[in-house]
């Protein structure tokens, strides 16, 4: 795991900086797993931008010292769920 996915949410949520990077970052993850799911005929989360952030920063505020990239996993996972 390169960048800012491999450090830990508190880092994530650290700086408005780390922020936007994070957010970048997880924009672009959460479509990698959305294309995988496609791609191996697997449901994918029906959830806009706000939803998906709203579920990373959950699971960040549960487990602040978890890996972003974990997180974003976690979050991916539940709400496809729904």
């Amino acid at each position: 795991m390169k960048g800012i996915g491999s450090f830990t949410c508190a880092h994530w949520r650290s700086t408005p900086a780390t922020r936007t990077e994070g957010t970048i970052w997880i924009l672009g993850f959460w479509t990698g797993l959305n294309y995988v799911a496609a791609a191996s005929e697997q449901n994918q989360p029906n959830v806009n931008e706000t939803e998906m952030m709203s579920q990373v920063e959950k699971v960040c505020a549960q487990h602040p010292s978890q890996v972003l990239a974990s997180a974003v996993w976690k979050a991916y996972l539940d709400t496809n769920k729904n």
